[in-house]
């Protein structure tokens, strides 16, 4: 956790984001760095194969990245002593679900309009598709948000990553019924796993190290 930031360890006042990590909480952040960087590769293989593969509900099958994206967020959470962290992680899993539902309930991603009841179904449906993308780009751009304001006392790259993840994940779901949307959400991904490989690479200075 951020000395004397983080958990039990900020009773003496000091802010949150202060100063730098203590020594053991360096391997959590590597970990949870690590097992988001793994949800990422994980959630692109599988929307790839529920786009291929003939499945009944396609869409549910991307359901199996969020157990180690949600690890990846305690993990953070922990090290970083910021728990906001950990519900906008559930609060992504919790639209992820619902989309997967929503989109699955349905045998074809376009289903043909059958006059005015027809028209309605697909409305709302499109509708509800498009309120549950823009509440998934808010958890993501305040967990970007959230990361880079915790890491920016341990310097490097990672808090100018997380910062542009934020930007570009937000205006992409906002605007996610266009082809730019998903264009600018793929940019804050690539943004967001060069912040997650910085701090995978994070090592203690051996002043901290040097305390243990």
């Amino acid at each position: 956790m951020l000395a004397g930031a983080g958990g039990a360890r900020r009773g003496a006042g000091v802010p949150p984001g202060a100063g730098g990590l203590a020594a053991e909480d360096y391997g959590d952040v590597r970990l949870g760095a690590a097992l988001a960087l793994a949800a990422a590769a994980l959630a692109a293989s599988l929307a790839a194969a529920s786009a291929i593969l003939p499945l009944r509900a396609p869409y549910a099958l991307e359901l199996a990245a969020y157990p180690p994206y949600l690890a990846a967020m305690r993990r953070l959470s922990r090290a970083l002593g910021e728990p906001r962290l950990v519900r906008y992680g559930a609060l992504l899993a919790a639209a992820g679900a619902a989309a997967a539902a929503l989109l699955s309930a349905s045998p074809a991603p376009l289903p043909a309009p059958a006059g005015p009841e027809g028209l309605a179904r697909l409305g709302a449906a499109g509708l509800g598709s498009y309120l549950l993308v823009v509440a998934g780009g808010y958890a993501l751009r305040r967990t970007y948000e959230l990361l880079s304001e915790r890491t920016a006392p341990l310097g490097g790259a990672a808090p100018r990553y997380f910062g542009r993840a934020a930007r570009w994940v937000w205006l992409g779901s906002l605007l996610a019924i266009a082809i730019v949307g998903v264009a600018l959400m793929a940019a804050g991904a690539a943004y967001a796993a060069a912040g997650y490989a910085e701090l995978a690479r994070l090592r203690a200075p051996q002043a901290v190290t040097s305390q243990r």
